[in-house]
């Protein structure tokens, strides 16, 4: 089965300008790279190595058996490499599909830009993270998002540091069900788990008492 995801914890900002530890995912397939730097630079967690988009360079993520759903707040971010030009999101087009075939753009969805210079963001320490909203995109139709796909606007040619220096996206775990139907998105509360756990309780204690009386017939 194709998961296309890595799980792991780190720091998953908001869009305010606190930093809020929770769960993040981090897509581990493209089916899109345009660049001349290799799929890994810019799959997993943010670690510092990055690759310009530059003109038209086109970066897709695949998030495989996953899907991408509407959550409260932002939904995921983009974590970019500053090298020394300042805010680059300005060169950037965020697009999302659940067919890798009709796009729509969330550019307008994005929250606050978050600067860190010399703070360790998932092993980034000179980065802008900024924080994009599926709202609008589920809206206007676009439900079951499976891929994210970035596009460089200006810079250049895609490659070194041209344009948008993309090193990573990082999406919010809790904005994330599996594909088919096989789950629900929705996460039981603690009150429900807790009633289960006594059903299945219940449960495997009349099957021990049926089988100790069977035997006990039996002898």
């Amino acid at each position: 089965m194709k998961l296309g995801l890595i799980l792991a914890s780190t720091v998953l900002l908001t869009a305010s300008h606190a930093a809020l530890a929770q769960t993040a995912t981090f897509p581990s397939t493209l089916v899109t790279n345009t660049t001349p730097a290799p799929d890994s630079t810019v799959l997993g967690a943010p670690d510092n190595v990055t690759v310009g988009l530059g003109t038209g360079g086109i970066v897709t993520f695949d998030l495989g058996s996953f899907r991408l759903i509407d959550g409260a707040g932002q939904d995921f971010n983009v974590f970019e490499t500053a090298v020394g030009n300042g805010n680059e999101f300005v060169f950037l087009d965020v697009l999302v599909s659940n067919d890798n075939v009709t796009f729509f753009n969330i550019d307008a969805s994005n929250g606050d830009l978050i600067a860190f210079t010399n703070v360790m963001v998932g092993g980034n320490n000179n980065a802008n993270v900024r924080s994009f909203d599926i709202g609008a995109a589920v809206l206007a139709g676009f439900n079951d998002i499976r891929f994210i796909s970035l596009v460089g606007t200006a810079g250049g040619a895609p490659g070194a540091f041209n344009g948008f220096d993309l090193d990573a996206i990082g999406i919010r775990s809790s904005a994330l069900v599996p594909a088919g139907g096989g789950m629900s998105g929705a996460v039981p509360e603690p009150a429900t788990w807790a009633m289960m756990l006594i059903g299945f309780g219940a449960v495997g204690a009349s099957v021990r008492r049926k089988r100790r009386a069977a035997l006990t017939q039996a002898a």
